[in-house]
């Protein structure tokens, strides 16, 4: 759970705390978030536990998973566009919508403007 956390940490720190509220609509928040995801993902060394200044991409290319590499091409999604389109969460969304100043709260504030 330590390497996940660490992740979502880091997203707060790096991205979204500098990026979220400046976007003006989701396109621009979308593109910066791909862009981020890139940049983690493919282009900024890791030293985290056996990582040893490798790319995600590279580790994963070098630990002979049985993961294909197109998974670093999948695209930034909004989770609750997603999810609202199946019918989850839908009956919690004003758990979401009580939050802080996360992704969610910012994005549906763009979407119904």
């Amino acid at each position: 759970m330590g390497i996940v956390e660490n992740s979502h940490r880091q997203d707060d720190e790096y991205f979204l705390g500098i990026h979220a509220e400046r976007c003006k609509n989701v396109k621009e928040f979308l593109v910066k978030a791909q862009r981020w995801q890139d940049t983690w993902n493919i282009a900024r060394p890791s030293f985290g536990i056996g990582m040893d200044g490798k790319t995600p991409y590279e580790k994963l290319i070098s630990s002979n998973f049985l993961v294909h590499p197109h998974i670093f091409s999948f695209p930034v999604i909004l989770m609750e566009d997603l999810l609202s389109q199946y019918g989850l969460f839908t009956k919690n969304l004003s758990l979401f919508l009580k939050s802080g100043t996360y992704v969610l709260t910012t994005c549906l504030s763009l979407l119904f403007d």
